[in-house]
Order: structure tokens, then C-alpha cells, then sequence
């Protein structure tokens, strides 16, 4: 039997084998010269303490200790200070130790002891490639008959070890070894809380961050396919916890922010779990909050659909709103007095980058048109898609669509009705997707370009139908100008006649009609006109005013044709032809005080 014998020489620890009987003596002997070898391990770290001391600040000079001190005789200083090991010194009888120890089967554990110190020492020194090397060496070495504790804490030292030299992603691999051992399969009762906690513990390692807003910093970091196992691990542990809130929000954050990393399998894959997790807990926006106080941020779907564009729409002409004309024509102007002002220019520029030049109305439906495309390999169902706003009170009005497997932009207009006035901000929208409620804001959408987000809420406006007693012109004389409602109306008459036109006026809306004001104006003719060509009167109408909500009121226009014939040329030829003569068109324009304004166009 080899027995194991220690001798100390010249501060060194030499190791021989001989060959003998197993006698009782020998072998409580090798055990005793074990146990001193942990004895000239920790007389080595002494040695290490005295070197590096002496390393920083040199010999000890004379004189420095005083009577209070030691010794008054420094000389004995100085000689020790000269004998101490230095650092490479110490590092090399690790070195001659570990190597001894590693001959002897049953010394694994004052190996790996050896090894850690080692370690230590020269984590001080800032040699971290040493280092490296001797926990590689502690990685291996066999310490039979553990229990499944102490081979937690053996990674678990291993990790802060690794840690402690920089060597961050080793150290979060070994911690994560830790976790996996507190369930493993040889354990009556695995430690699943205990297994989350050291998982959360390697994200830093693996430059992983569980807020997804660290995702919308620019390029990926870290790696993806480990970076993936590891949120699979946390959704599976959470998920043995018995918590489905924190299973969906890690699957969520996973699909969030590696959706560009997943193959389409893996993409079926993950969104299936999570419609079989949310369909026992949804989703939501609330952060969690762990037992030792860290926070889970929400996540969004901002990918699922994409937006790329953001554009607030106008009302339709016929609920637009009209400024209101001074006396003198001209619609009143909100320019400065001043000739130019650098300030007031530069804030009216900011004004124009986020303010839209055109209003809502209080009580009018409004739209927002937002142009997506769906990434997934399969159909996307978005549904309770709705505006999110600030400033008024917003009714919103979600809508649902579904869009095709990795479609191209797909226009999608999301509309709501402000309940008061002042100035609205679109901040973005809201979604569900596979059970998970979303709050995506318009700050945190990359790449996505708007004309502005802000548009003031005037307050409501009544509104006006009119028809007539005429029929209706089967074409337009004259295109519209795009702020005028036109209604074509045609009639013919011979010269001399009178015909009646009667003007139904109802109001459709929920604000009274207070004023009426009628206008007409002659657009083009190539004859003489001669008296009025249309007439009306307005007593009686206006006498029914405010009109209110759901009433109806009437007026008559007449129209007399009556032209002068004389002096035109070619009028024998027009007449032999058996041709008649049209007044091409004429406009009767109505106005209210609330600025909207309905045109009608009469053609004889």
C-alpha cells in the first residue's frame, strides 16, 4: 500500500511513496500528515499576506516602528521581509502542492481547497488567465460520495470564483449548472423557487436584460441561441412554481425580443404555449414584482403586427370644418404683430413638426390610418385594436383584423369620437395578440415616421342636409374645390319662364342652427341676362331659426329665364338650328355662425 508522507524542507512540501505493510500505525500516520498539509496550505496564505505587503511597499525601512510597536529592532524586520515568498513564488508552490495532491485519490477535497486559495491569490494579483487555469483544474477533480447540497455549493463557488476573476459568461454557465442541480432528478423535492432564483442570477452573464426597452438600443447583444434556452428555462421554472403571470410574461418577452432569431417552426411553436398559457391567465400591462423585489417590466407586442407609419386623417368634406370670414372677406389671421421674432419662429417650426393644420370636431367620428405588416409565417389575428390618447377625453373604438402570413404593408385605420374640446396627442395604440394586452407608444416604435401626433378638438358643429325639388344633374358643370358639399340640380326653360325651386333644410346634428345666410353667384353664360335670374326670400325661413336638432325647414327659389338676344352673332344660325340657350351654372351658397359651410349648384 502506498502511504502518503510529508516533510517540510526549505519552505517546500515534498511528497514520496513507499512501499510497506499495512500496518495500523502507517495509516494513522498518512491520515495525520493529511491533516497537515490543510496546516501548510493556510501557513502559505500567510506567507502570500507578508508578500504582498512587502511587494507594495517594499523593504521595511529602519526606524519606521517606533517603541509602541513590535520590536524596536528592525533588523529582525528586514530579515523576514527578505525570506517572505514573492508572488510568483507562491503561485508556483500552489502549483508543486496541487500536484502532489492530485496523486493521491482520497485528497480531492484539500485539492480543490488548494485550488480555490490559489484562485484567490491571484484574483489580488489581477492575474486572471491564472487564475482561470486552476479552476479548470478544480472543475475536474473527482470528490466522490457528494450529497446533492454540497454539489450545489460547489458550483455555486465555482461561479463567484469565475466571477471574481471576470470571466462573466463562465461564471453565469456554472450558476446555471447550480440551478439545474436543484432539480435534478435524484431529488425527492426539487428546488424549483431555489432553481429560478439562480437562473435570474446568470442573466447578467449572458448580457441578457428583462426590460424590453434595453432592446430598442440598437444592434443584438449577446447570444441568441443561449439567450433563448435560458428565457425557456425561466418560462419552464416559473411554470413548475406554480405562477402562469411570470410564464407569460417570460414567453412574451422571448417572442418579443428574439422574434428575429426564431426559425418558423419555433415561431409556431412559442405562440401556441402562449395561447395555452393565456388561456388560463392573460396578459397584461401591470409590472410583477418578485419576492426578493425585483420588478418585471411590462412587454408590449410592438412587432406583432409592425407599424411603420402613423398619419392623422381629416374629416371628410362634408363634416370639415370652415374658418370664419371677417367683415372684410378675409379669414382672420393669427400671425404675429411683429415683423420676425427668432424665438417665435423657432417654436412655431416646433408647432409644425407635431401640430396638424387641419381639426377635429367634438362628437365627430375621427380616424388615425396606420400602415402594419405582419412577420409571422402564418395569419395574425389582432383583435381590441384601439388609439391611445392624451390631453381630451377620447372614446375609442377597437377594431379587430387579421392579416396574411408575412404580408406587405396592409393599411389599417383605427377610429374614436373626443368627448371634449382642447388639444389632442395620438400616443399610440393598444392590441391583444394571443391573449396578451399590449400598450405600444409611438416613442418606443423604431423607425416609424408620423406628420405630427397632435390636432386641436374644436367644439361640435351642427349639421346641415339639403335637397331639392329638382332632379339631379346626371354630371357635374364644375368640379369642386374640395372644401364645398355640391349638389348638382338641372332644369330647362324657355326664354320668359318661371320655375320654382323648393330647398329642403334639415338639421342632422346635436347643435342647433342659428344663422342662414344665402348667396348666388353667376358662373358662365354667353348671353345677356335681363332682371334677377334668381330670387328668393328668407323671412319666413329664418323665422324658424335656431333650428334645432331634427327639424326641418323649407325656402323657395324662383328662377326666371330672361335673356337679351340682341347683337349676338351667329343667332340666326342658333335658332334655324333649333338649339336653346343654357346659363351654364350658378351657385347658391348657404353659411351658419359654426362655420359650415354646403353649396348647391342649379344648372337652366
Amino acid at each position: 500500500m502506498a502511504l502518503l508522507y510529508l516533510q517540510r524542507k526549505s519552505s517546500s512540501v515534498l511528497l514520496s511513496y513507499s512501499c510497506c505493510g499495512c500496518r495500523r500505525e502507517h495509516v494513522e500516520r498518512s491520515l495525520v500528515q493529511v491533516v497537515r498539509v490543510v496546516e501548510v496550505v493556510q501557513v502559505v496564505e500567510v506567507v502570500q499576506v507578508l508578500a504582498s505587503s512587502s511587494s507594495t511597499a517594499g523593504v521595511l525601512t529602519p526606524g519606521a516602528l517606533t517603541t509602541n510597536g513590535i520590536n524596536p529592532d528592525t533588523s529582525a524586520e528586514i530579515g523576514r521581509a527578505k525570506n517572505c515568498l514573492s508572488p510568483e513564488d507562491i503561485i508556483d508552490k500552489y502549483k508543486e502542492a496541487i500536484s502532489y495532491y492530485s496523486k493521491y485519490k482520497n485528497a480531492g477535497v484539500i485539492e480543490l481547497e488548494a485550488c480555490v486559495k490559489a484562485v484567490r491569490v491571484l484574483a489580488i494579483q489581477k492575474r486572471g488567465m491564472e487564475a482561470s487555469e486552476f479552476l479548470q483544474n478544480a472543475v475536474y477533480i473527482n470528490l466522490r460520495q457528494l450529497s446533492e447540497e454540497e454539489k450545489i455549493q460547489r458550483y455555486s463557488i465555482l461561479s463567484e470564483l469565475y466571477e471574481l476573476i471576470g470571466f462573466h459568461r463562465k461564471s453565469a454557465f456554472f450558476k446555471r449548472v447550480a440551478a439545474m442541480q436543484c432539480v435534478a432528478p435524484s431529488i425527492s423535492e426539487p428546488g424549483w423557487r431555489a432553481c429560478y432564483k439562480l437562473l435570474l442570477e446568470t442573466l447578467p452573464g449572458y448580457s441578457l436584460s428583462l426590460d424590453p426597452k434595453d432592446f430598442n438600443k440598437g444592434t443584438h447583444r449577446g447570444w441568441a441561441a443561449v439567450q433563448m434556452r435560458l428565457l425557456h428555462e425561466l418560462v419552464y421554472a416559473s411554470r413548475r412554481m406554480g405562477n402562469p403571470a411570470l410564464s407569460v410574461r417570460h414567453l412574451s418577452f422571448l417572442l418579443q425580443t428574439m422574434l428575429d432569431f426564431l426559425s418558423d417552426q419555433e415561431k409556431k411553436d412559442v405562440t401556441q404555449s402562449l395561447e395555452n398559457y393565456t388561456a388560463k391567465c392573460p396578459g397584461t400591462m401591470e409590472p410583477i414584482t418578485l419576492p426578493d423585489g425585483l420588478t418585471l417590466p411590462p412587454v408590449p407586442f410592438t412587432k406583432l403586427p409592425i407599424v411603420r407609419c402613423v398619419k392623422l386623417l381629416s374629416l371628410p368634406t362634408s363634416l370639415r370644418p370652415q374658418k370664419v370670414k371677417s367683415l372684410l372677406g378675409q379669414t382672420m389671421s393669427t400671425k404675429s404683430p411683429f415683423i420676425y421674432s427668432p424665438i417665435i419662429a423657432h417654436s412655431r417650426g416646433e408647432e409644425r413638426n407635431k401640430k396638424i393644420d387641419f381639426q377635429w370636431v367634438q362628437g365627430d367620428v375621427c380616424e388615425v390610418q396606420l400602415m402594419v405588416y405582419n412577420p409571422m409565417p402564418f395569419e395574425l389575428r389582432v383583435e381590441n385594436m384601439g388609439l391611445l390618447t392624451s390631453g381630451v377625453e377620447f372614446e375609442s373604438l377597437p377594431a379587430a383584423l387579421s392579416l396574411p402570413a408575412e404580408s406587405g404593408l396592409y393599411p389599417v385605420t383605427l377610429v374614436g369620437v373626443p368627448q371634449t374640446t382642447g388639444m389632442i396627442t395620438v400616443n399610440g395604440y393598444h392590441t391583444t395578440v394571443f391573449g396578451v394586452f399590449s400598450d405600444c407608444l409611438l416613442d418606443n416604435l423604431p423607425g416609424v415616421k408620423t406628420s405630427g401626433s397632435t390636432v386641436e378638438v374644436i367644439p361640435a358643429l351642427p349639421r346641415l342636409q339639403i335637397s331639392t325639388s329638382l332632379p339631379r344633374s346626371a354630371h357635374s358643370l364644375q368640379p369642386s374645390s374640395g372644401d364645398e358639399i355640391t349638389t348638382n340640380v338641372s332644369v330647362q326653360l324657355y326664354n320668359g319662364e318661371t320655375q320654382q325651386l323648393v330647398i329642403t333644410l334639415e338639421n342632422i346634428g346635436l347643435e342647433p342652427l342659428e344663422q342662414l345666410e344665402v348667396t348666388s353667384k353667376l358662373l358662365t353664360t354667353k348671353e345677356k341676362l335681363s332682371g334677377d335670374f334668381l330670387s328668393w326670400k328668407l323671412e319666413e325661413t329664418l323665422s324658424q331659426f335656431p333650428l334645432q336638432p331634427g327639424k326641418v325647414a323649407t325656402f323657395t327659389v324662383n328662377i326666371k329665364a330672361k335673356l337679351d338676344f340682341s347683337c349676338q352673332e351667329n343667332l340666326l344660325q342658333d335658332l334655324s338650328d333649333g338649339s336653346s340657350s343654357t346659363i351654364h351654372c350658378t351657385n347658391i351658397t348657404f353659411w351658419d355662425t359654426w362655420r359650415k359651410i354646403v353649396q348647391g349648384k342649379a344648372t337652366v
